[in-house]
């Protein structure tokens, strides 16, 4: 069903862009290892609906007998649960940097949504504006960044929109100026030991 797809695309884009699993969850002799797989899950994107509790028959082995539904549900063994969001993540602990995080987080979201029939079909996420316009913005702003700090710690790379080329034919008639100037002394020192012989 394409909604696992679309779950597994999400996980895989992620890997792709860290390196790391996004979830890799443990079990320990306080709680399983699949109740650790929905806590890291809804670390990343909040707390389970409970409509989607509601119609699973596993509920009552990972979490609290739903009693309120105002207040979000808790799971059996794991209380203490911090929601960083996809962007969180990306930015603080991957330390990407904040507008692409943000935009690759957008990007993911619709993708792992914690209720299947929420998530976005393929169809939808080709014509995410991340995957067109934004991207593109985003990359170009990263790029023109990158080239005025190289340049501004003299690694020569102009920012963008600059000629490369410029600084080094800067450097070009500097030095040939250099060259013209020892050339005009050279030869009025040629010129005086004329005289002096001359004199003589």
């Amino acid at each position: 069903e394409y909604p696992r797809d679309i779950w597994s695309l999400g996980c895989m884009l992620f890997e792709l862009a860290t390196g790391d699993y996004l979830f890799d969850p443990r079990g320990t002799a306080e709680y399983p290892r699949d109740e650790d797989h929905l806590a890291l899950t809804m670390e990343l994107m909040g707390p389970m609906p409970h409509e989607l509790l509601m119609k699973g028959k596993k509920t009552p082995l990972y979490f609290e007998p739903i009693l309120n539904r105002t207040q979000p549900a808790q799971l059996l063994h794991i209380r203490q649960t911090k929601i960083w969001g996809v962007a969180g993540i990306l930015d603080q602990k991957y330390r990407m940097r904040p507008e692409f995080a943000k935009g690759f987080a957008a990007f993911l979201e619709p993708m792992l949504q914690l209720d299947p029939e929420k998530r976005s079909t393929a169809q939808e996420l080709l014509a995410h504006p991340w995957l067109h316009e934004d991207l593109r913005v985003v990359m170009e702003k990263i790029q023109a960044d990158d080239a005025a700090k190289a340049h501004a710690a003299g690694l020569g790379v102009m920012p963008a929109g600059g000629d490369p080329g410029d600084e080094d034919d800067e450097e070009d008639e500097d030095d040939d100026d250099e060259d013209d100037e020892e050339e005009d002394d050279d030869e009025e020192e040629d010129e005086e030991d004329e005289d002096e012989v001359g004199a003589a």
